[in-house]
């Protein structure tokens, strides 16, 4: 049975899942310890010789762990080169 109360619903871990259409996804993980990480997507390298413009879209999926258990928000498209994890990611 899960725990309640305010130490249950503390994170203790966010996972990130990034991806490009039709590609494998990346995941990695922040926690107190490792607040900024940095990530690799992988592309087609026939965008890289047919010198196709890269739109710079991508998704993510945000999963928040507690002790009182996960929260898994749905695959959201992204562009740019930084993404932020906010409070609304985690809710």
């Amino acid at each position: 049975m899960p725990e309640s109360g305010p130490e249950a619903e503390r994170l203790s871990e966010i996972v990130v899942e990034l991806k490009r259409d039709g590609e494998r996804s990346v995941s990695v993980s922040l926690n107190p310890e490792s607040l900024e990480v940095e990530a690799s997507l992988p592309f087609p390298i026939g965008d890289v010789i047919l010198r196709r413009e890269d739109s710079g879209e991508y998704s993510c999926k945000v999963t928040a762990i507690r002790l009182s258990g996960e929260t898994v928000k749905d695959w959201k498209k992204k562009t740019g080169d930084r993404l932020f994890i906010l409070q609304d990611d985690v809710t």
